[in-house]
C-alpha cells in the first residue's frame, strides 16, 4: 500500500511539471515580425510556339508540279521561285487572249480614224452629221471591246504566271508533302508547304477565366492589355530548360474564353534575331511580378486544417494565437508564401519548429 501510494505522488507531481505525455506551458521559437518587402513572382504557363508569319503554299490553278526548286528547312527571300506547275492550256489561253486583243486594239484604232476622217466632212456640209454619230458610237462601242478583251488577256497572263510560285516573303520551307508529277489545284488537302517568316516569334499560351478575372480585378478601370504590359516581363523557357535570351511582351488577349477548356487565350511576342527557336517550338511563358509590398512569411510557418492555412501569431502577451490567412496564389520561391489577408505588418508570428507550437502557450525566447 506504501510503494502504491508513492507511485501516485509520483505521477502527480511528474503531471504538474508537464511532463509524461503533456504539452508544456511554455516554450521557446524562431520568431518573426512581418514586414513589407519587395517580392518577386512568376507564374508559369505552358505555350506553343509559331512564327510571326507561317503561310500554306497553295497552287492557284490546278496542273503537275513540274520543278520543285527548293528543300525542306531551306531559307528563301522573297520573290524566289519555289516551284512551277505543268499546265500548257493557260499558255495557250494567253496566247489567245493576246491574239484578241491585237485584233481589239486594231479596230479601236480603225474607228478612231473613221470618227477623224468624218468630222471635217460634217463640218464642211458634205455629209450629214448623223454620219458622224455613227461613226463616234461605233469608237465607243470597239473601245467598250477592247476593255473587255483586255481584262480577259489580264486574267489569262496572271494564270500563266500562277504555273511559277514565289515565296511571299523571307521565311524557312516546310514540309514538301508532293513530289514532282504530282496534281495539285485549290482544293488540294494539304498545302505545297508552309513558309514561315521566325523573324519574330509568337507564343500562344491560355489562362484560366480565375487567373483572368484577378488580372482583370488589379487593373481596376485600365485597359487590361495595356495594364499587364506595364507590370509584368515576359520570359520564355525553351524545352530544355534554359530561359530565351530575349524578353518579351504580351501583344493580344483574346476577347473570348474557350467555352470547351474555360481558358482565354494569349500571345506574347518574341525578337529572334538568330533565328534559334522555329515554328511549331513548345515552351513555357513565365510572367515575372514585382511586388513592392509584399507579405512574405516562410512555408514552414504555416499549416493546414481542413483545406485552410494558418500561423501562430504570438500576441502582446507572448501567448501564441493561430490566424487562418489566405495566400496569393502564385509563390515567389518554393519555400515562401505571400499572404493577402489575416496578418499585417508588425505582426509577430512563429516562423519554424510550429510542431511544438498551440494555441495558449506562452512564448519564452
Amino acid at each position: 500500500m506504501l510503494c502504491l501510494l508513492s507511485l501516485v505522488s509520483s505521477c502527480k507531481k511528474n503531471t504538474e511539471q508537464g511532463g509524461w505525455g503533456t504539452m508544456p506551458n511554455e516554450g521557446s521559437f524562431p520568431l518573426q515580425t512581418i514586414q513589407k518587402e519587395k517580392a518577386i513572382v512568376y507564374t508559369s504557363y505552358p505555350a506553343t510556339i509559331r512564327g510571326i508569319r507561317d503561310i500554306e503554299i497553295r497552287p492557284k490553278i490546278e496542273g503537275y508540279i513540274e520543278s520543285i526548286f527548293v528543300d525542306e528547312g531551306q531559307w528563301v527571300t522573297k520573290g524566289q521561285a519555289l516551284f512551277t506547275l505543268y499546265a500548257p492550256q493557260y499558255a495557250e489561253e494567253n496566247q489567245a487572249a493576246q491574239a484578241k486583243l491585237n485584233e481589239a486594239e486594231a479596230a479601236v484604232s480603225q474607228a478612231q480614224l473613221q470618227v477623224e476622217k468624218t468630222k471635217p466632212l460634217v463640218e464642211e456640209g458634205i455629209i450629214s452629221p448623223f454620219e458622224l454619230k455613227t461613226a463616234t458610237l461605233d469608237l465607243k462601242s470597239k473601245q467598250a471591246f477592247l476593255a473587255q478583251v483586255q481584262a480577259e488577256r489580264n486574267i489569262s497572263k496572271s494564270n500563266a504566271a500562277y504555273t511559277t510560285i514565289t515565296a511571299p516573303f523571307d521565311g524557312y520551307v516546310g514540309l514538301l508533302p508532293y513530289k514532282q508529277g504530282a496534281l495539285v489545284n485549290t482544293q488540294t488537302q494539304l498545302p505545297l508547304t508552309v513558309l514561315s517568316d521566325i523573324s519574330t516569334i509568337s507564343a500562344y499560351f491560355s489562362m484560366s477565366e480565375k487567373q483572368y478575372l484577378a488580372l482583370a480585378q488589379q487593373a481596376h478601370n485600365q485597359a487590361l492589355l495595356p495594364y499587364v504590359q506595364a507590370m509584368a516581363t515576359v520570359e520564355l523557357q525553351l524545352s530544355d530548360q534554359q530561359l530565351f535570351d530575349q524578353q518579351g511582351s504580351i501583344t493580344a488577349i483574346s476577347g473570348q474564353l474557350d467555352l470547351q477548356t474555360g481558358s482565354i487565350q494569349v500571345r506574347a511576342a518574341f525578337p529572334n534575331p538568330h533565328q534559334l527557336v522555329r515554328s511549331g517550338s513548345t515552351g513555357v511563358i513565365r510572367l515575372k511580378y514585382e511586388m513592392e509590398q509584399a507579405l512574405v512569411i516562410p512555408q514552414l510557418a504555416t499549416f493546414d486544417i481542413q483545406g485552410k492555412r494558418f500561423v501562430y501569431i504570438v500576441n502582446t502577451e507572448n501567448v501564441i494565437e493561430s490566424r487562418e490567412i489566405k495566400l496569393l496564389e502564385h509563390q515567389p520561391s518554393s519555400d515562401s508564401f505571400i499572404v493577402v489577408d489575416g496578418i499585417k505588418e508588425g505582426d509577430v508570428i512563429i516562423a519554424d519548429q510550429i510542431g511544438g507550437a498551440k494555441e495558449g502557450m506562452k512564448v519564452v525566447n
